[in-house]
């Protein structure tokens, strides 16, 4: 298989239990899967630690270029998620097909605003429950 570049990635956001809606403004998106691993060292294992994978997590960041939050972007939706912890359900896709859906709640929402340049914001999320492959 070929290598994919992210010129047709997209990321799709709502409020949980509403219809996804293209992020518009979006230009990166990360997310990181972590697995707790549980220490399972006995005396057979001769010095060596063993473990087990345990509770699984994730989290993101959302990289976007400002705009007035509205509807019309669904930037509000990152916003109002900041200001006031409301659950969210998103669509991150590598090439427009293929990627990741879950819950997550914003953890934080920080606004850059450079004099001379264009003004972005860089979100960080925190998984709720599962995330899931899109189209596996």
């Amino acid at each position: 298989m070929a290598a994919i570049t992210g010129k047709d990635a997209t990321i799709k956001i709502a409020d949980k239990g509403s219809a996804v809606a293209n992020l518009l403004g979006a230009n990166n998106w990360q997310i990181t899967v972590d697995v707790a691993m549980i220490e399972d060292t006995d005396f057979e294992t001769q010095g060596w630690v063993t473990n087990l994978p345990g509770n699984r997590s994730w989290t993101g960041t959302i990289d976007f270029s400002w705009q007035v939050p509205d509807a019309a972007t669904n930037q509000a939706i990152l916003e109002a998620a900041a200001l006031n912890g409301t659950l969210c359900t998103g669509e991150f896709t590598t090439d427009g097909t293929n990627g990741y859906k879950g819950d997550f709640y914003v953890n934080s929402f920080p606004v850059t605003v450079p004099q001379g340049d264009r003004v972005t914001c860089s979100v960080s999320i925190t998984g709720n429950g599962k995330l899931e492959p899109l189209n596996p």
